[in-house]
């Protein structure tokens, strides 16, 4: 799943947790409560079950990323509110 330069997702959770293998491109991830970090080609994300979590394309570089969802049965994603500016932007 490509991701434009300097986009970011909404808030989200999944109920069965998520891994992101970014493919190419450098983008942000962050988990509630945590710093942001930058993730980059070659990179595996874990997204715990239920954690509130946001993921995008840098400002200057798209970034693709191939997701997996272990367990579809407990549903796939909750959407919640956008990521602010300030989040995105934040430099931890």
């Amino acid at each position: 799943m490509p991701e434009a330069t300097a986009s970011a997702d909404r808030w989200h959770i999944h109920p069965a947790g998520q891994m992101l293998l970014i493919t190419d491109g450098v983008g942000y991830h962050q988990i509630k409560g945590q710093p942001r970090q930058t993730i980059r080609k070659g990179d595996v994300v874990k997204c715990p079950p239920n954690v509130m979590h946001w993921h995008g394309a840098s400002p200057d570089t798209g970034m693709q990323q191939i997701y997996i969802l272990p367990i579809t049965e407990k549903g796939i994603v909750k959407w919640l509110h956008p990521v602010s500016d300030g989040e995105y932007t934040k430099d931890n």
